[in-house]
């Protein structure tokens, strides 16, 4: 720094003396002859005079000897004492003393004052109204330095907001060091966000509570539930959607989220569905994101903050991926906090954080924070103080020095100074004091841990004792929990009166709930001042004191808190009576977080009750049952969160230590499903049939069609005998055939997945079953799939009818919501489109069938309920740009999976895409079948497996549509040859069957009258179709949605035979039975033959009519290019 010369002084000085009378209506002193003489101009203008006067080393000398003589003559009366606030009297005093070392600042030059000066005009109730007390109290709901990550956030939360984004969800995660201040940026912002129309939720998740289970985030949607029901304006829709999406499942949110009954209509009288495996997992992910769904829009943003990141457990990382990726989330500002020293590589969050920047629906924004700077620093220890930050600086390099301006470690340090008296408040001066070389030649503990436990251990021992204890709870203690330590220690004086001792000292905060540390790091100060040696027997201590003293519903609420405890301390227990006791413990509280969808919590109470198991206790009743549950269950786990080589051990030590079929049954279902998740459908059915033998049920090992249609008619003759009185009968009660069931089941599941050839063998088994022993959920699948076999290979559509309606009367009988989805899939997907019907009427139902799957997690069989809605919905006539983006938002979710099954089916619907893109006007050819979607190639690239065939059955359906659309006649019949070589019967869809045959007839004719040389083959082939056609309008009593197909393909016939009034007549009957039945593709197809047929009978005006009306059809489809089609071909002329 460059120092002050005698003239500056002598200038700050008379500004001093100026500010001085113009404060206190009088000068602080009598200036001399010659100060007078200078004081009629301003002081700078004094100065300069004074320099003008005299030069060189006699100025030098005058100044110096004024000075002195000022010094030793001149007192004044602080302006202190006339009341004036301190910071002028500060900043007036060191002007008057600014050539004398006692003054508070140095001040270089009047510039530097008048900033002093502007700073105290600009803030007058922080240097002018504000008055020190003494008490040392740090800002509250500031922020320092942060300026540039407020406006990251303020600008991540407008494009939330902004209806014209991409992106349906915003996340921002801010990382950096314990103590930098992550929580404190988010919090301050709570607030804008408010004032912005954003609703504000917050968790936190704890390094020591890491089995309690999904706790940061259940208690953020606890939070947000309360905040969503005061909203008295739209409560009422809320609670519907939220209801009609979760159906029976919503006792699983309940359970989580208890404020959730305020926001759905939860039936107590009806209990969520028993799923295990995945199935559980992907349920509590789509219930997560209902709740989200119907809450949460651009309009009604919700703004979710999780903290400390690093300590979440990966079913809580599972969810917040859910909820942040899910397409149908709008509105939706996550903000996730970390601390990135803590987190590698290979840690679960960063390996979430990787699939959600992959996700292209999510922006992604990193806020890092660091250490403050000293001018940041000096901003807080200025308004801590109530003093100009000039006043402070030397004060906060200092502790810059100290504390390298961690944010935490900064606020604690100038606690510690004032408790130590080095930073003290002097009632003389009325402002705050230190002595800044005590302080540079302070030793300071070298991390803010230490500092905290120093300051803990000066505590009153009560106080520290008090801390110490709710410590172990982690960063949080519930009152309920100190309410059972004091009843069960017979305290006289609360616990709670030093929790609040300690409170007062900034350590703790007072919650509605209990208590809370006021940052992690004095949780882990209070924590380490229990010795290392000590830390198991004290937990065990305490888990015990809970344990013995707690009542039944103590113990409940309190499972998970007093378990942890005593798992802390369980290798210092040597007693078997009691390692069996606490393993029991271990399994009930398992069994609850896992009720929660907790998995990863349950799987670890799970593994403590395994090592708790001392030797022998496989060989005894009581311990062989726990045993088993033990294993099963981590089994079950583990097959949910993906532990392939641990399952294996636990179901094979199950498998070795049984001695019996049902004690091996549950490890087998948890090994058939994990083999078919593995793709391995073939070894998935080979073990489930083998198990179904062993219960007494054997079935042919090589499938054949004798041995199918064998099983079939012995299953149709009892069938007959019974069919009258199968709902009339009792439910079963065989304990093997029930087992039976559930594995012919799975194996009809798998089997259906690896397309093999058991399925009409399962299936009549499963409805042998139910005719013999009696009805059970799983009942209703096999007569639903019966339906499907008596309809599709016997052609006795009227008894599938029956079974379909039989299977949905099961269904609601036993409430078998897990086989919903699948029983909906075959009736209202296959049996119930041969019926009178209207198509679209099965749509709410196969709608309802994917939202079931998902409830469940059952998210294969969802997505094979939205395959079957879209098909359906397609052949409906339902708008192809609301239909293309369902489309769009289902493979989405199939890719998501990240599964070779849900691959395939996304690859299936994948010529639906495509076909649909076509018509949209969405690709380069719209007769060709290839774009962003498929091409020929992904056809070819599974040629020589099973699954080529059943991808050439959509390949070739839907170009052959689109051939015969746009006049590619040749190309249409290929398409229709190949497609029945290909087409399965027992799987046979009346939608799509009715309109191949339809399309097929059509093409036969356009090509009767074109190929002359060939048109006795095709008139055969359209007769052929014709005559099914009109079974399918008769015979299977579906008039509704096929009469007006047969009455064109009879319209097209008389033309070709010139047979033009019965013609006219028949086009006519087809566009008004389309138009009735809102078939309006085949209303625009008809329309558009009906004006070919017009324009060839020389009628161009009809014909322009008709075309004009095809063309309005064809838009309001959505078909552009079809409308374009129709354009250029017959109206540009």
């Amino acid at each position: 720094s460059v120092e002050m010369g005698p003239k500056d002084s002598d200038a700050l000085t008379m500004v001093g003396w100026e500010l001085y009378s113009l404060f206190a209506g009088m000068p602080p002193f009598e200036l001399d002859s010659e100060e007078a003489d200078g004081k009629v101009s301003p002081p700078a203008a004094s100065a300069n005079r004074a320099a003008e006067d005299c030069s060189g080393e006699d100025f030098a000398y005058q100044k110096k000897h004024k000075r002195g003589k000022q010094s030793s003559k001149h007192h004044y009366t602080p302006l202190r004492e006339l009341g004036i606030p301190i910071p002028l009297c500060n900043l007036v005093s060191s002007l008057l003393d600014s050539g004398s070392s006692d003054a508070a600042v140095k001040y270089k030059s009047v510039v530097e004052v008048v900033e002093d000066l502007c700073l105290i005009a600009d803030q007058p109730e922080k240097y002018l109204f504000s008055h020190p007390t003494g008490h040392f109290l740090t800002p509250q709901n500031s922020l320092y330095g942060r300026e540039k990550e407020e406006s990251m956030l303020l600008k991540a939360y407008e494009m939330v907001t902004d209806t014209s984004a991409q992106n349906n969800c915003v996340v921002v995660l801010v990382s950096g060091y314990a103590g930098t201040g992550k929580t404190c940026l988010v919090g301050t912002m709570h607030s804008g966000f408010l004032e912005r129309g954003a609703r504000f939720i917050s968790g936190k998740f704890d390094g020591m509570r890491r089995l309690q289970p999904i706790s940061a985030l259940a208690a953020a949607l606890d939070e947000y539930c309360c905040v969503v029901a005061q909203c008295v304006d739209t409560i009422d829709r809320v609670r519907d959607l939220i209801t009609n999406a979760v159906g029976n499942e919503g006792g699983v949110l309940a359970s989580l989220i208890p404020n959730v009954r305020k926001v759905m209509r939860l039936a107590e009288d009806l209990s969520p569905t028993h799923v295990t495996g995945h199935e559980a997992m992907q349920r509590l992910k789509f219930l997560f994101c209902v709740l989200l769904r119907a809450t949460c829009s651009r309009n009604n943003p919700v703004v979710l903050f999780l903290d400390d990141l690093q300590w979440a457990d990966e079913v809580s990382l599972e969810l917040m991926h859910a909820l942040v990726t899910d397409s149908e989330i709008q509105g939706l500002l996550f903000i996730g906090s970390y601390r990135e020293n803590e987190v590698g590589p290979g840690h679960p969050f960063i390996k979430q954080l990787i699939n959600i920047q992959h996700s292209e629906s999510v922006h992604v924004t990193s806020i890092p924070l660091g250490n403050m700077d000293k001018k940041t620093v000096n901003a807080l220890v200025s308004d801590t103080l109530h003093m100009l930050p000039r006043m402070t600086l030397t004060l906060s390099e200092a502790i810059i020095q100290k504390t390298s301006g961690n944010p935490l470690f900064v606020m604690q340090f100038l606690a510690k100074l004032c408790d130590e008296g080095n930073l003290h408040f002097s009632l003389s001066t009325r402002q705050w004091e230190w002595d800044i070389g005590v302080i540079h030649a302070k030793d300071i503990e070298d991390n803010v841990v230490h500092l905290m436990t120093n300051k803990i251990s000066r505590l009153a021992p009560k106080v520290r004792e008090s801390l110490q204890l709710v410590a172990c709870f982690g960063a949080q203690c519930y009152d309920d929990v100190i309410l059972l330590i004091d009843r069960a220690l017979r305290n006289a004086v609360r616990i709670t009166k030093y929790l609040d001792a300690a409170v007062s000292e900034g350590l703790l905060i007072k919650c509605s709930f209990g208590y809370r540390f006021s940052h992690d790091l004095i949780q882990c100060a209070a924590y380490s001042l229990i010795p290392q040696s000590e830390h198991s027997f004290f937990h065990l201590w305490l888990g015990r004191l809970l344990w013995e003293n707690a009542s039944a519903d103590e113990l409940d609420a309190h499972l998970f808190v007093v378990t942890e405890q005593l798992n802390y301390g369980a290798g210092m227990i040597n007693d078997d009576d009691e390692r069996f006791r606490l393993a029991q413990l271990n399994l009930r509280a398992g069994k609850k977080a896992a009720s929660m969808s907790a998995f990863l919590p349950a799987l670890e109470y799970y593994k403590a009750g395994v090592g708790l198991i001392v030797d022998g206790a496989w060989e005894n009743d009581p311990g062989k049952g726990l045993c088993l549950d033990l294993y099963n269950s981590c089994a079950e786990l583990e097959f949910i969160l993906g532990h392939d080589e641990e399952l294996k051990s636990h179901v094979g030590e199950v498998l070795n230590r049984s001695l019996t079929l049902n004690e091996k049954l549950r490890a087998y279902h948890v090994l058939v499903q994990y083999t078919g998740a593995q793709e391995s459908t073939s070894d998935a059915v080979s073990t489930s049939l083998t198990i179904i033998g062993q219960l007494g049920e054997t079935l042919p090992s090589t499938p054949s069609k004798v041995a199918a249609m064998w099983e079939i008619m012995k299953t149709q003759t009892l069938l007959l005998l019974k069919i009258d009185n199968i709902i009339n009968l009792d439910a079963m009660q065989h304990a093997d055939k029930k087992e039976a069931m559930k594995f012919l089941m799975l194996a009809g599941r798998y089997d259906f997945a690896g397309d093999s050839a058991f399925m009409p063998l399962i299936i009549c088994r499963m409805v042998r079953l139910s005719l013999r022993y009696g009805l059970c959920g799983e009942s209703a699948v096999g007569f639903a799939t019966y339906g499907v076999i008596v309809g599709n290979v016997l052609g006795n559509h009227a008894t599938a009818l029956r079974l379909g309606k039989l299977a949905l009367t099961v269904l609601d009988r036993f409430d078998a919501r897990e086989c919903l989805p699948w029983v909906f899939n075959t009736v209202y997907g296959i049996t119930l489109l041969w019926s009178d019907e209207p198509l679209s009427h099965v749509l709410p139902f196969q709608k309802h069938a994917i939202d079931v799957g998902l409830s469940i997690g059952d998210n294969e069989i969802a997505m094979h309920s939205a395959h079957v809605y879209l098909r359906i919905s397609l052949h409906s006539g339902c708008p192809l740009v609301e239909l293309m983006d369902e489309m769009r938002v289902r493979s989405r979710q199939m890719l998501a999976y990240k599964k070779d099954s849900m691959d395939k089916l996304n690859l299936l619907g994948a010529s639906r895409r495509q076909f649909t893109l076509n018509l949209l006007g969405r690709s380069a050819d719209p007769s060709i079948l290839a774009g962003e979607e498929i091409d020929a190639d992904c056809v070819s690239r599974f040629r020589g497996e099973k699954f080529h065939d059943t991808l050439c059955v959509f390949f070739y359906y839907f170009q052959g549509w689109l051939s015969y659309l746009f006049g590619d006649y040749a190309v249409a019949a290929e398409m229709a040859m190949e497609y029945k070589k290909v087409m399965k019967p027992l799987w046979l869809r009346f939608d799509a069957v009715s309109n191949n045959m339809f399309l097929s007839g059509l093409n036969a004719c356009a090509l009767a009258q074109r190929e002359t040389h060939e048109q006795n083959k095709w008139v055969a082939l359209f007769e052929e179709e014709l005559v099914q056609m009109e079974k399918l309008s008769t015979v299977m009593t579906a008039p509704r949605n096929c009469q007006h197909k047969l009455d064109l393909m009879k319209a097209e016939k008389a033309s070709f035979l010139g047979k033009h009034t019965e013609a006219a007549s028949f086009y006519d009957s087809a566009i008004n039975l389309a138009d009735q039945n809102h078939f309006i593709q085949d209303q625009a197809l008809a329309l558009e033959r009906a004006g070919i047929f017009y324009l060839g009978r020389d009628d161009g005006i009809d014909a322009s009519m008709l075309f004009e009306r095809s063309h309005s059809c064809y838009m309001q489809w959505g078909a552009l290019s079809k409308a374009g089609d129709i354009k250029e071909r017959y109206l540009n002329s």
